[in-house]
């Protein structure tokens, strides 16, 4: 049951773990592109690529916070049951 357990908070850890990834690697092509485009983007385009890269850092704060904390305390709470 330990090893299961075990295996099964690997899983969940490296899942959110790549969801924070994927999130850092949007965040960094929405600001480039933020870049490249400059001031030749509308204002509202500039405000939703601002809203859109605010959302995603909300998002991995969330997951990098679930994969270091949360998940290996629900599991080691499990593991004492």
């Amino acid at each position: 049951m330990r090893e299961y357990l075990q295996k099964g908070e690997e899983y969940c850890v490296d899942q959110f773990k790549g969801h924070a990834e994927k999130y850092s690697a949007e965040i960094s092509q929405v600001q480039q592109e933020l870049k490249q485009r400059g001031s030749a983007i509308p204002e509202g385009e500039r405000r939703a690529m601002h809203c859109k890269i605010q959302q995603l850092r909300v998002l991995e704060s969330q997951a990098t916070v679930l994969s270091q904390n949360a998940i290996p305390v629900a599991y080691e709470n499990r593991l004492a049951k």
